[in-house]
């Protein structure tokens, strides 16, 4: 393909100046200007300099925009044509074609990418004139999952089947690589590789494919893991890098962090090293990092007796592979220097003994998991015994258990604490029992009874005003919809006629969420919650806390405890509030289990990669056949008899009444208009 060059190109020194950035990124020791000039036109499709000014003169420099379909295809051109002229691998001569800024040339105004630039500049404009904004269905070009149509015949030729893989001997195979090269090869490349004499005994074009797939761009797809894992931002399953700052937001170096594990690898790193991608590259070999391995970290000053100081984390500071980066792409910063970035305390103090430095957490606060130590982190997702209501600790079976925490038990060395696990189980346990409990006490009440002991604290008025101005909102229901609902509460149970409808719909809607009236038998549940949001009321309580804290559970509960006067008016709804706590507590505390396990099941298949023994990771297998695209899913539907609606749309209607009435067109309709308007006008202009 050759790329055309003008009279413009050469007058006003683009040409020369693309020349001159050739000599810059050139991989090949030096070249002169007149060396890069005739590289360069090579590059562009020429057989040389000479050609290409010829051309020029002969007024051959211009060429109909569809041969020029888009920028990418330009620099694929370009890059081609290094790699077969220069001897250069395809990979790195697009590196050096992406940085040749080729689209300064006048060839650019013929592409793709320059039609959408005047489209949308020109819809800019209309927009601004019309004070509208127009919105464009792009819909099926996101939805539509990305696929190579050769993935079958990699594999089949021996291509690792994954997104992401690492051989026996530590080399790293990204997919993503070798499809970008597949990607960028220009129509007809296998009749120019067929002229050249290490494809001469490939007699078709699949073999000259496959020849050159296999023996040049295949081994391109390869990196010494390290390298791939800085390049990709690759990492191992449940890992992140974090920055590690001090007091006063200095960086102290970095560190690897299990987030799903909860814990953090007790080494710290450079910020400016690469050691830590060649400790993640163990980790993901299904190697444990010694401590005792750990890299020197700069850190002058600071030498003989261990020094401790507090160290702090950024979990939302970037990825960790650059700390300029992450500081100047931080959300709030300002001229690269972060504002206000967030830190979490690590809790554990940070020992310097000369130049090493290393998370001191001392024995009891690290874990084991799979041969690797972490420094126990973020402990707070388990659940403690600070976590459980002051009402229950008295439970046979939780006293021994919180004391013996209180009395700072060893965590061991699980990543799931034994101590905290039990704890768990035990008030678990206990909790389902007191629901037990609750349950029977409630039932064995009539239903007058507990409506008296609701009106007790707040009469029936009282509490429908409570109620009535936020319910409605608070459910998010429909007012007139709860109101019939309270009607058929009503019928069922007659001893609430002295409350509003509205109160009785809003109340089953709170802690139910039921779309229908409960039958008979069931009713009964919505009594403990007209007791307790009565006593919330006598006690003014904030409507929206209390809605905070409502449950089927917690209402249950604390109605008995209000039966049996084991709380008051006044402390209902701290006891509500506690128990709401606990509840999020057990339910962090089993997303933290779940995590665990999670991680734990990831890393087994891993196992079962190795021990197959073709790779030491691998990740993402590939799929042999193409995803359904939303075009197959539409195309389904109609196979089902239903008719499909057609809507056309010019780009004359666009550029007139359409956008004068906000209609909404495709993006992609917009741009072949705006080629078809580009190719009219020079069609116009030849004539």
């Amino acid at each position: 393909m050759r790329i055309p060059v003008t009279r413009a190109d050469l007058d006003s020194g683009r040409f020369t100046k693309i020349s001159r950035t050739l000599i810059k990124c050139w991989p090949h020791g030096k070249l002169s200007l007149m060396q890069a000039q005739g590289m360069l036109a090579q590059m562009l499709g020429y057989r040389s300099l000479h050609d290409l000014q010829e051309a020029v003169k002969r007024g051959q420099g211009v060429a109909a925009p569809e041969v020029l379909p888009s920028r990418a295809q330009i620099i694929a051109g370009a890059a081609w044509k290094l790699s077969r002229c220069a001897s250069i691998p395809l990979s790195a001569a697009r590196l050096v074609a992406e940085g040749l800024r080729l689209s300064t040339l006048d060839a650019d105004a013929a592409t793709q990418d320059a039609n959408v630039e005047r489209t949308f500049e020109r819809m800019r404009k209309d927009s601004e004139a019309q004070g509208k904004m127009l919105m464009l269905d792009e819909t099926p070009a996101y939805l539509n999952p990305p696929w190579e149509p050769m993935t079958p015949l990699l594999i089949d030729w021996g291509v690792p089947p994954y997104e992401f893989a690492v051989l026996r001997d530590g080399s790293a195979f990204s997919w993503h690589v070798l499809k970008t090269l597949v990607n960028s090869l220009p129509e007809g490349y296998t009749e120019e590789l067929a002229q050249e004499g290490a494809y001469q005994q490939a007699t078709t074009k699949d073999a000259i494919t496959r020849q050159f797939v296999m023996n040049e761009l295949l081994p391109q797809a390869f990196a010494p893991l390290a390298d791939a894992i800085k390049r990709d931002k690759r990492m191992p399953n449940g890992f992140a890098i974090r920055w590690l700052f001090n007091e006063e937001r200095r960086c102290l170096g970095r560190v690897i962090e299990n987030w799903m594990l909860g814990g953090v690898v007790p080494v710290v790193f450079d910020a400016e090293s690469d050691a830590i991608f060649n400790a993640l590259a163990e980790i993901m070999c299904g190697r444990a990092i010694s401590v005792s391995s750990a890299p020197s970290l700069a850190e002058h000053g600071v030498s003989g007796y261990p020094v401790r100081i507090m160290a702090f984390l950024s979990p939302q500071l970037g990825g960790g592979f650059d700390l300029r980066e992450d500081l100047s792409s931080y959300p709030y910063s300002r001229n690269g220097e972060p504002l206000d970035f967030e830190l979490s305390p690590l809790s554990i103090p940070l020992s310097f003994r000369g130049e090493d430095a290393v998370l001191d957490a001392g024995s009891d606060g690290t874990f084991i998991e799979q041969g690797q130590t972490y420094v126990r982190h973020k402990q707070s997702k388990f659940l403690i015994a600070r976590d459980i209501p002051d009402w229950m600790r008295a439970d046979p079976r939780l006293m021994h258990l919180h004391l013996d925490l209180d009395g700072h038990q060893p965590l061991g060395k699980g990543a799931i604490p034994e101590p905290l696990a039990a704890l768990h189980d035990a008030v678990k346990d206990a909790l389902q029992a007191s629901f037990r409990a609750a349950r029977s006490v409630a039932t064995a009440r009539r239903a007058d009874e507990l409506v008296a002991v609701a009106r007790s604290h707040a009469q029936p008025g009282a509490l429908d005003g409570y109620l009535e101005a936020y319910v409605g909102d608070q459910v998010g229901e429909d007012q007139v919809w709860l109101q019939r609902l309270g009607g058929e509460i009503k019928a069922l149970c007659p001893s609430l006629h002295a409350y509003s409808n509205l109160t009785l719909g809003g109340l089953s809607k709170l802690f139910e969420g039921s779309d229908s009236p409960k039958p008979p038998d069931n009713v009964q549940d919505l009594f403990p919650a007209l007791v307790v949001m009565s006593a919330f009321c006598a006690a003014e309580v904030d409507i929206e806390d209390a809605c905070r804290v409502a449950s089927a559970e917690s209402f249950l509960l604390v109605c008995e405890m209000l039966i049996e006067r084991r709380t008051s008016t006044k402390t209902a709804f701290a006891d509500a509030l506690a128990l709401a706590k606990l509840d999020s507590a057990l339910a962090r505390h089993d997303e933290a289990v779940r995590s665990i396990q999670r991680w734990r099941e990831e890393a087994s298949r891993q196992d079962k990669i190795r021990a197959e023994g073709a790779y030491l990771y691998a990740k993402d297998p590939l799929s042999r056949e193409k995803p359904k695209t939303m075009l197959e899913m539409v195309s389904r539907v109609r196979s089902y008899g239903h008719k499909p609606v057609l809507a056309t749309q010019s780009w004359h209607d666009f550029q007139g009444e359409a956008a004068g009435k906000g209609r909404l067109i495709p993006l992609s309709h917009a741009i072949a208009g705006a080629a078809t308007d580009v190719g009219a006008d020079a069609d116009d202009s030849a004539a």
